[in-house]
């Protein structure tokens, strides 16, 4: 993961998920989200088995220029990468697993950027396999598009196993204990000693 937003997406999906595989869809709430709910998007699969936006984020939907609600997710990546995509869903609903995957948002105008997506499984009653949590992270354009987005390219994906999951969380060390101060006049002294 490389964008902040993901980053803090997928740390509130961690915290509540705790030490299941997934938490429950009934458990998201926009606050917990705060800044990033631009960013974040809810994949629901039809009777058809298709996945469709539920939900889409400004994020998303100011690319495309239009509200994606009800619009297939396979309907936004670019042909040459449905498969990759198929291979994305499955492995979030099949596995439960999360995925990371590096875009290219292609542009109609020939403008191109850099995107990050996630996939997070969530649980819907019983059910593993009928809700996704996204999120769509865009390098920010020096420029915006005059056109809107054509397709969204998967350019690499990862699936998460938990050795990536306590990466992506590695403990910070400690701070160091601060040592004691002590204000004489306009000088300071600080406990320490030679090293």
């Amino acid at each position: 993961m490389r964008y902040a937003a993901t980053k803090e997406i997928f740390s509130c999906w961690d915290r509540l998920r705790g030490a299941r595989r997934a938490p429950d869809r009934h458990e998201l709430s926009p606050a917990g989200f705060g800044r990033n709910l631009p960013d974040l998007f809810l994949l629901e699969r039809d009777e058809a088995g298709d996945f469709r936006f539920r939900i889409a984020g400004s994020r998303l939907c100011g690319v495309f220029g239009k509200e994606l609600r009800g619009t297939s997710f396979l309907d936004v990546i670019g042909h040459a990468s449905a498969d990759d995509a198929r291979d994305m869903l499955s492995a979030v609903t099949d596995d439960m697993l999360p995925v990371v995957s590096g875009l290219s948002v292609l542009q109609a105008d020939r403008i191109g950027a850099e995107a990050e997506m996630l996939l997070l499984p969530l649980v819907h009653g019983e059910s593993t396999d009928s809700r996704i949590l996204g999120a769509f992270s865009p390098r920010m354009l020096d420029r915006q598009p005059t056109l809107p987005c054509a397709g969204l390219d998967i350019l690499s994906f990862r699936v998460l196993t938990d050795v990536d999951v306590h990466y992506f969380h590695a403990a910070r060390p400690e701070p160091a204990e601060t040592p004691q101060k002590d204000r004489r006049a306009h000088l300071r002294v600080v406990e320490g000693g030679r090293a």
